[in-house]
C-alpha cells in the first residue's frame, strides 16, 4: 500500500512537471513566432546543431564562474556558446536576453548571433575571435597608447550596453587581433535602465582601470587607491596618458554614487584634449550618510 501511495504521488509530479515543461515551450514557441522575419532577430539552432558546431563542447573556457563553449559555423565564423540552466531562469528573463542583447550593435560588445530553444535546451551562440586573447595577458606589454584606446573602448561598450556590470576584471574582456576590446555581455533580469545599476557600472570600470595601472607596474597590488590618491596629490605624474587614466579611475571609485560620473562622462574625459581636475578624496565621506 505505501508503495503503491509513493508511486502515485512520484507520477503526479512527473505529469505535472511534463505539463510545465511542455506550457513553458508553447509560451516560448508563441513569443518567438511573433519575431520571425525580424532583420534583428538572432538566428535559431537546434540542440543537434549546438552539439555540431561545437564538436561536442569539447572547449571550454571558463569565465565569471561561467563555462563558454567555443565553436565553428559553416562559413567560418567562430563562435562561444553558452548554455542555460531552466532552473536559473525563468521563460520571460531567457526571452528578454535573447531580445536585449540580441539589439545590441557596438565595436567593444560582442555579438549575440543565435540561440537555442529546444524543449529542456537552452542556450546563447555569441561571435567570437578567432584567435581570443584577454586583457589580463597583456597588462604588462600594453604600452601607454594602446592601454589608453583599450580603456576608451571599455568605457564606450559599456556606456552603450548601460547595465550593472558588477564585477569586471581584466580576464573577462577579450581582445581582438588588433588588441582592440570586446565586452561579453551576461544580463540579468530588471537591471536595464536602473540608476543605481549606472553607477555601479561606473565604479567597476574605476576599479578595473586602477587595478590595470597597478599591475602593469608589476607591484602586489591590493588596491591602495588613497595611496594612489596621496601621491597624486603631491606630484605631477611623468606620463600625461597614465595621470589621465589615474584621475579617471579616481572619479570613477567616489564612495558616493551620485559624485561620480556618468559613463558617458568618462568617455569625455578620455577623449578630451584637457587633463581632467582632481576629485574630491573619495575616502572622506565628509558628514555624508548616503552609501550606495
Amino acid at each position: 500500500m505505501i508503495i503503491l501511495t509513493f508511486i502515485t504521488i512520484a507520477s503526479y509530479f512527473i505529469l505535472r512537471t511534463t505539463k510545465q515543461n511542455r506550457e513553458d515551450q508553447k509560451r516560448i514557441e508563441d513569443y518567438l513566432e511573433n519575431h520571425n522575419g525580424t532583420n534583428t532577430w538572432p538566428t535559431r539552432y537546434s540542440y543537434t546543431d549546438i552539439n555540431k558546431i561545437t564538436r561536442n563542447f569539447k572547449n571550454q573556457i571558463a569565465t565569471r564562474g561561467v563555462t563558454l563553449h567555443e565553436g565553428m559555423l559553416v562559413d567560418g565564423t567562430h563562435i562561444v556558446v553558452k548554455m542555460i540552466d531552466i532552473y536559473d531562469q525563468n521563460i520571460e528573463g531567457f526571452i528578454t536576453e535573447v531580445e536585449i542583447i540580441g539589439r545590441m550593435q557596438h565595436p567593444n560588445v560582442l555579438q549575440l548571433i543565435g540561440y537555442c530553444v529546444d524543449h529542456r535546451k537552452r542556450a546563447l551562440v555569441y561571435e567570437f575571435m578567432h584567435a581570443p586573447t584577454t586583457l589580463e595577458s597583456h597588462i604588462t606589454t600594453l604600452d601607454e597608447k594602446r592601454l589608453h584606446r583599450v580603456t576608451l573602448g571599455l568605457a564606450k561598450g559599456i556606456s552603450y550596453v548601460r547595465r550593472n556590470l558588477d564585477d569586471i576584471s581584466p580576464k573577462d574582456i577579450f581582445l581582438d587581433d588588433s588588441l582592440d576590446p570586446k565586452i561579453l555581455v551576461f544580463p540579468t533580469e530588471g537591471t536595464y535602465g536602473d540608476v543605481l545599476s549606472k553607477k555601479t557600472d561606473v565604479f567597476s570600470f574605476g576599479m578595473l582601470v586602477l587595478e590595470v595601472l597597478g599591475r602593469r607596474k608589476n607591484e602586489v597590488y591590493v588596491f591602495p587607491f588613497e595611496w594612489i590618491y596621496n601621491e597624486m596629490g603631491k606630484k605631477d605624474e611623468e606620463n600625461e596618458i597614465v595621470k589621465k587614466l589615474t584621475i579617471v579611475g579616481l572619479w570613477c571609485i567616489q564612495w558616493f554614487p551620485s559624485d561620480r560620473p556618468s559613463m558617458k562622462c568618462v568617455v569625455q574625459m578620455l577623449e578630451g584634449d584637457k587633463m581632467p581636475i582632481m576629485p574630491a578624496n573619495p575616502f572622506h565621506l565628509n558628514g555624508k550618510n548616503e552609501l550606495f
